[in-house]
């Protein structure tokens, strides 16, 4: 009798083993698959980084809490003097280098559809 609750015992503890290992393999295959998402991610956002803000002095830049850095919604221009944005979505100026304290942090701008 006490040889049979060993077995069973030690066949319980292996189908647990087993339960972890399948377990093991699920997460290492959601991880797999959110870090693919992840650099899906980057890559999409590096595409959206303005050409013309690369180009800028990086006193002109905006700080990164600017919604319209990376909108797809802006357009930067300026000149060695001025940087400025116009939004596509809102028709209107919405970034002036001499006006940093006016810059939009808020915005639903990035999150709508083109």
């Amino acid at each position: 009798m006490e040889l049979e609750n060993i077995q069973d015992n030690d066949d319980d503890n292996q189908n647990l083993l087993d339960g972890i290992g399948a377990l093991e393999k699920i997460i290492e295959s959601e991880v797999k698959v959110l870090d693919e998402q992840q650099q899906a991610q980057a890559k999409e956002m590096e595409k959206k980084k303005s050409e013309t803000l690369a180009e800028v002095p990086e006193r002109y830049r905006p700080a990164d809490c600017v919604k319209c850095k990376n909108c797809k919604f802006s357009v930067w221009y300026g000149n060695e003097h001025m940087l400025k944005c116009y939004c596509k979505q809102i028709f209107n100026v919405v970034y002036e280098h001499d006006h940093k304290d006016e810059a939009i942090i808020y915005c639903d701008g990035p999150h709508l559809e083109e």
